[in-house]
């Protein structure tokens, strides 16, 4: 079961990350007006100094909410930082491989599936990104 609220303040990234918590039952304290880290980090209440923030993310995550925090002030925050899981590319299977080149748009949902795709093909078709970091992505591949 969750921690009761008086225990632990939760901060989401984004809206549709805060409705499946509450949704498990958890109470979240604060979502920025954008889901990005570095809004989050902007944003995030935390007047008292030595605010501790534990951030579980995947191990590629950048470090946007570190430097967010960072230039917030000397000591004002401390992070935690958990890298909780990790994401690996997949091998095309050989049969896969005949599809690129016949694709006209390709969608991602984040940066790892577009470095995926690159790491499998150089076929490069509209991309249709889900978040500013999957464009992001695309732009820099």
């Amino acid at each position: 079961p969750p921690l009761p609220s008086t225990y632990l303040k939760i901060a989401s990234v984004g809206k549709a990350t805060s409705r499946v918590l509450e949704a498990g039952g958890m109470k979240v304290s604060f979502t920025p007006s954008k889901a990005t880290g570095s809004d989050l980090a902007r944003e995030i209440p935390g007047e008292e100094v030595g605010c501790r923030v534990i951030y579980p993310v995947s191990k590629k995550a950048g470090e946007d909410v570190r430097m967010g925090l960072e230039g917030r002030g000397e000591g004002r925050f401390k992070l935690i930082r958990v890298n909780i899981y990790d994401t690996i590319s997949s091998k095309f299977p050989p049969p896969m491989l005949k599809f690129p080149p016949q694709t006209s748009i390709v969608t991602f949902g984040s940066p790892s599936a577009v470095r995926g795709w690159c790491d499998n093909t150089d076929s490069r078709p509209l991309a249709c990104c889900i978040g500013g970091t999957s464009g992001e992505e695309c732009l820099r591949l």
